[in-house]
């Protein structure tokens, strides 16, 4: 039981590595609507997974090997979401520059209108 138990862990594991590497990959090409679904997918397993592992002592390797593994994927989150807010402010100020551009251009033909 207790091994078909940890088989099962183990694919739940591999699972989420593999979509929160596809989140990434998504994001890195800005497909963000896909990145999204593969990340609620990924929160649908680690809500299974932590399901799983009340069958755990604290002190077991198993839940600690688990706390190691959220540890990684917090800290890889962290990375992503960092990495994000930088593409966030770069499109902002973008966006900034665009605007002033727009108006000037709208200025240039108010005054050409004007004679």
């Amino acid at each position: 039981m207790l091994s078909a138990l940890k088989e099962t862990i183990d694919e739940i594991y591999q699972q989420i590595t593999q979509l929160s590497a596809d989140a990434k990959t998504q994001s890195s090409v800005s497909d963000y609507e896909k990145s999204d679904s593969t990340l609620t997918q990924r929160l649908i397993l680690l809500k299974k997974l932590a399901r799983k592992m009340t069958s755990f002592e604290p002190d077991s390797v198993e839940y600690q090997s688990y706390q190691s593994f959220l540890q990684k994927l917090k800290d890889a989150d962290a990375q992503e979401i960092y990495h994000l807010s930088q593409e966030r402010v770069k499109v902002v100020a973008e966006n900034a520059q665009q605007q002033k551009r727009t108006k000037a251009v709208n200025a240039y033909h108010q005054i050409s209108l004007d004679r």
